[in-house]
């Protein structure tokens, strides 16, 4: 075989790889949207269930010491149970909140990491899906995040601050300043080698 043949064998070998690994990026591609799509809708019907169920808004409008170890009201929706709903208006974002977490929940909404509204120490998780807690890589310290929990009770906090941690930060992201906030979001970034934590302050 001459030379020139086995440049074109090679050439034709790497456009072979580099059609393969196209297809391959257009399939995960395609798998990410639709995972994020289906999480959206699912989140969308959740919260059209929860709607019909919860009662009146009410702001809760102090702190109220006496509510500190308070079991969270919580209603059944399909096979979880949830603690209510989130609302971010500057991200036109409204979602629900299951109780407790794992990865199969993360998929459904954001879910309970850990904490209590009622012991000011709230953490709550989130895939960094666009549909989901995506749009938290976006906030501004200043922003309104609202819970509202399954009784209609709402609380009302502020973003004081935001971070990336290593995933292996976990001490951090729990304890970090505690003392400072009252409500913990998180995500992970964009490249999903770290996480957007933020951190939020009660209001009244």
């Amino acid at each position: 075989m001459t030379i020139r043949g086995e440049w074109v064998k090679k050439i034709n070998r790497w456009k072979l790889i580099s059609i393969v690994l196209l297809l391959i990026s257009i399939g995960w591609g395609s798998y990410n949207y639709l995972e994020d799509w289906l999480a959206g809708q699912q989140s969308k019907t959740i919260l059209s269930e929860m709607k019909l169920i919860k009662k009146n808004e009410t702001v809760v409008e102090e702190y109220q010491p006496i509510l500190q170890g308070k079991t969270m009201p919580t209603k059944q929706i399909g096979e979880y149970r949830y603690l209510g709903e989130i609302r971010i208006e500057s991200l036109n974002l409204e979602l629900p909140i299951i109780d407790q977490w794992d990865y199969p929940r993360l998929k459904v909404a954001p879910s309970r990491y850990q904490g209590s509204y009622y012991d000011q120490n709230l953490i709550i998780a989130g895939h960094n899906y666009h549909t989901h807690f995506g749009p938290l890589l976006y906030i501004d310290e200043g922003a309104i995040v609202e819970l509202i929990n399954v009784d209609g009770e709402v609380f009302r906090y502020q973003v004081i601050d935001t971070e990336e941690l290593e995933p292996t930060e976990i001490s951090v992201l729990v304890a970090g300043e505690s003392e400072k906030w009252d409500l913990t979001l998180f995500t992970c970034t964009s490249s999903t080698l770290a996480r957007q934590i933020i951190r939020c302050k009660q209001i009244f």
